[in-house]
């Protein structure tokens, strides 16, 4: 069974919500009202207790229709005033507000974001800006998250990336393991944080339980070279190509299930001993890629080696675009009644029909209050009247005010202006 994405309801101004503790306000002032209230006896007490129940009147003096009714009519205003709104917000920091349909999800351990080389979403997020600045009609929208913000949202996200050490757990796993079947891509970046224990224990029964596939640690190699297969259809397969520049010194060892290995496509190998790098497997309606490198920038100790120097050189961009272009290209429709509704309605705005519900209970609030005057033999005046259909017109203003939609969530300006360096290593340099 295939678990939708959970609904969420977006606060614009949450900081509105206190207002709520209005909705006490009737039953306070009719309690003040009725406090020094004392029985007098009287001879036709029958007949004031008959007059009482016909309007609802409590034996304290409290009219509790009316007065329950006043307070749904705070609590109503008050909840649209936050101007909530049916879908799903901003889950993290946007990297990049480019197409929503094709959205990734880029999942990092820290939740601030780090400019420095030991971020491992620092080269990433770098190639995919670079991609934005010289297409920016076809870039996808690039929001940066953490593991427990990851598949969280209506809309589930085309990608999802785990960078090195964000290995998920409990919920999250199961919330994400959801998001995959139910058509999402994941694209697991394995690296020193990845295989390292206890987290490779935890990354290795997760991913095995998803998609057959199993980490057994890390294994050497020496500065081998990358050889990629086409990763598109077999009628557009072509020769393999060996990336020119970049080298491996250590990848994860990756093991194959028995019903795993035949469902595998693998995208690169190691160009010596043949060690599969990027593996996609099939999961439902998703599929599962698993990076046997981290993507990440050189890092470390001194005299300690990196996995490997792709994410310097120049094939990296091109790589980066390759894989962002197939991994957020749909591969079935929202399976689902209910999560293919909750995408129809996301950025649906809730305040208009709360304010609607409002106007409904201010208009049931006035032919209660009517009601209590006639049956006590009082007249309505005007200034009452007038009063509470002026409250109905200014609530259907506040209506025609809030039904707009969310703004666009913009993406975060860099911090930094991007440099990109391009080394010429050609033969001809050498002349």
């Amino acid at each position: 069974m295939i678990t939708p994405a959970p609904v969420a309801v977006v606060l614009l101004w949450p900081a509105l919500l206190p207002w709520l503790s209005a909705a006490g306000l009737p039953l306070l002032l009719a309690w003040w009202a009725i406090r020094h209230a004392k029985p007098v006896g009287w001879g036709a007490i029958e007949l004031v207790e008959r007059a009482a129940r016909s309007a609802r009147i409590t034996r304290s003096g409290l009219p509790m229709p009316l007065t329950l009714v006043r307070m749904l009519l705070i609590i109503v205003v008050a909840l649209a005033a936050t101007r909530p709104f049916w879908g799903s917000g901003p889950p993290g920091e946007r990297i990049i507000a480019g197409d929503p349909t094709r959205r990734i999800e880029l999942v990092t351990v820290g939740s601030s974001v780090d400019t420095t080389a030991d971020d491992p979403s620092l080269a990433i997020r770098r190639a995919v800006e670079a991609l934005a600045r010289a297409r920016p009609d076809t870039v996808p929208t690039v929001d940066r998250v953490s593991i427990a913000t990851a598949g969280r949202t209506v809309d589930p996200p085309r990608l999802i990336i785990l960078c090195d050490g964000a290995v998920p757990s409990g919920n999250d796993a199961a919330r994400l393991a959801a998001s995959v079947r139910g058509g999402s891509t994941l694209l697991l970046c394995l690296g020193p944080e990845s295989v390292a224990l206890p987290l490779r224990t935890q990354v290795a029964a997760w991913l095995e339980k998803l998609a057959g596939l199993s980490v057994a640690g890390s294994v050497s190699l020496d500065a081998e070279a990358i050889i990629m297969s086409e990763p598109d259809t077999a009628e557009r397969s072509g020769p393999p190509v060996v990336l020119a520049g970049p080298t491996v010194n250590r990848a994860a060892d990756l093991v194959f299930g028995s019903e795993s290995q035949p469902a595998a496509t693998v995208w690169a190998r190691s160009a010596t001993t043949g060690r599969p790098l990027f593996v996609e497997l099939p999961v439902a309606a998703g599929r599962v890629v698993v990076s046997a490198l981290p993507l990440a920038l050189p890092s470390g100790a001194v005299g300690q080696q990196a996995w490997s120097d792709l994410a310097v050189w120049p094939a990296f961009l091109p790589f980066i675009d390759r894989l962002v272009s197939r991994l957020t290209d749909p591969i079935e429709p929202p399976s689902g009644a209910i999560a293919r509704l909750a995408g129809r309605f996301a950025g649906l705005p809730l305040a208009r029909p709360l304010l609607a519900c409002g106007g409904l209970l201010a208009l049931l609030e006035l032919v209660l209050a009517w009601r209590r005057t006639r049956v006590a033999g009082l007249g309505f005046d005007a200034a009452s009247l007038g009063g509470r259909l002026g409250l109905v017109a200014w609530l259907a203003v506040m209506a025609a005010v809030w039904g707009g939609r969310p703004a666009e969530w913009p993406a975060s300006p860099p911090t930094s202006p991007a440099v990109a360096v391009v080394i010429d290593v050609s033969p001809s340099m050498g002349s």
